[in-house]
């Protein structure tokens, strides 16, 4: 079956039956507009735009998609790949404005809004997550191991405008990172690390850096 691109009424009722939802007496069902919202943001396409309008800089782009949202945007971002391993190397991001960034990081909604976790952590869950911090914060992530030097990691992580500027009027900016390559787990994670993720692909200078390993315990918010 084609699904129809949402039109600006669709989205417009969307936003509408969203508004409703936070003043008394909508009499409106809380579980409908999750439902609303996410089949508004299936049917919302993709753009392509220049590589160098990404929200991050994580170098060996190979495209950027973008679409709006209902209260934010999506970037999603190809990350170059030379390995067989099935699976793209990608990282999606998604903005979140106003009080949809109010809401704490939830990994399984936010699985379910990118789609799932990409090959090879199909159905990865967050009690099998380790966590690290550095100075943006926590991150959440796991690896996978083939043959004695392919590395392949997960992760996940939220960044906040008291970090840096987001894109639009967004507050937060929740990532996901697959990358799967010939090297360590560090060198895996650097697309998310702050040298990347601290700046955008138009901006000329990266953050220092310093992270340091937490028990997988210690991750306020991973529900």
């Amino acid at each position: 079956m084609t699904r129809r691109a949402v039109t600006p009424r669709a989205a417009l009722m969307a936003a509408g039956i969203f508004a409703c939802s936070l003043l008394a007496g909508c009499g409106f069902d809380p579980v409908n507009l999750v439902v609303n919202q996410k089949e508004v943001e299936e049917q919302t396409p993709y753009v392509a735009v220049p590589n160098q309008q990404a929200w991050v800089n994580p170098g060996a782009v190979t495209f950027v998609m973008q679409r709006g949202l209902l209260g934010g945007s999506e970037q999603r971002i190809g990350l170059r790949n030379a390995l067989e391993i099935p699976g793209d190397n990608q990282m999606v991001l998604r903005s979140r404005a106003g009080n949809l960034a109010a809401a704490r990081f939830r990994f399984e909604e936010f699985m379910t809004r990118v789609g799932g976790a990409p090959a090879p952590f199909e159905g990865i869950t967050s009690g099998d997550l380790l966590t690290a911090e550095d100075e943006f914060g926590v991150y959440h992530w796991a690896e996978k191991n083939f043959g004695s030097d392919i590395t392949c990691v997960f992760a996940v992580r939220r960044l906040t405008s008291a970090a840096r500027d987001l894109p639009g009027e967004a507050l937060v900016l929740d990532i996901m990172l697959r990358n799967c390559l010939r090297g360590s787990s560090a060198e895996a994670l650097a697309p998310i690390a702050p040298e990347s993720i601290g700046f955008s692909a138009r901006a000329a200078a990266p953050v220092p850096h310093g992270t340091r390993l937490l028990s997988p315990l210690a991750a306020p918010g991973l529900d």
